[in-house]
């Protein structure tokens, strides 16, 4: 990898962000449910020290880290940090990753010490100039194909959004559920491909009505992102000419229906 973008984390060189967050990914496998241990704890805390944040998030100090339900949005996970008085406080690796790789994530220049010791430089880098009624962008997600999962055989059983996400969520971790009640299917995101294919060879029924689940191969795979994101663009410019934008953003079901706060939101953390 370039030099320039090579940055070491926990001891461990990462020649590029793609690599960091692959790492972060893994490691928020390995952990969901619970707290880490030994190297992925060193690794998840010398991230957290990265954090705009930090200092708050550690107050009065932190005795353990780990990948669980996040207190503040009890139907979603995230990344926390157990404190010494018992409490727990959610964090979101992406903007550990964002202070990490300044130029890509219009760092404000905080944490000097920890963001140079993983090597990111000391410029706060310029931000794009914008205009003063748009909001700023959340960092592109990366994407990784074979991440995609149909869910099909519910037809007529009327099988809630959440009973569908928290099954499926005993088997592996999933960004989004996009439930479609007319045909009985869903779709479902997972941040790794290992994670949908397991999904696929686990889920046989969900609240005892017999279903199955395969992966999408990569043209229905982009055929579907794209569909997505044209319904979740009309989606938002309904919002905006109604004047509520930021409400009712949880769908549940119906044609083209579906979570899409879960999937894009800030579900991880803050």
């Amino acid at each position: 990898g370039n030099e320039e973008t090579a940055r070491v984390v926990a001891g461990a060189r990462f020649a590029s962000r793609t690599e960091l967050w692959a790492r972060v990914l893994e490691t928020q496998q390995r952990v969901t449910g619970g707290v880490a241990e030994g190297h992925d704890a060193f690794f998840l805390f010398a991230l957290l020290s990265c954090h705009p944040a930090a200092s708050e998030k550690m107050a009065p100090g932190a005795r353990a880290i780990g990948y669980d339900t996040n207190v503040e949005y009890p139907d979603t996970k995230s990344f926390f940090v157990e404190r010494a008085d018992g409490t727990r406080q959610g964090f979101s690796a992406r903007k550990c990753v964002d202070e990490i790789y300044s130029g890509l994530g219009d760092s404000q220049g905080v944490l000097t010490f920890s963001r140079v010791a993983c090597g990111a430089s000391d410029k706060p880098s310029q931000p794009a100039p914008q205009s003063p009624d748009r909001r700023e962008p959340r960092p592109k997600r990366e994407e990784v194909p074979g991440c995609h999962v149909e869910l099909s055989g519910l037809e007529g059983q009327a099988v809630p959004y959440g009973v569908i996400k928290a099954e499926v969520s005993k088997i592996a971790p999933v960004r989004f559920v996009d439930v479609n009640e007319d045909d009985g299917t869903a779709m479902l995101a997972c941040d790794l491909p290992a994670s949908a294919s397991k999904i696929a060879d686990e889920l046989k029924e969900i609240d005892g009505a017999a279903c199955e689940a395969v992966v999408l191969e990569p043209a229905r795979e982009e055929a579907y992102k794209k569909e997505a994101a044209a319904r979740r663009d009309e989606r938002r410019a309904a919002q905006r000419d109604r004047g509520d934008f930021g409400h009712n953003r949880k769908g549940g079901g119906g044609k083209g229906g579906g979570d899409f706060h879960n999937c894009y939101g800030p579900a991880s953390g803050k």
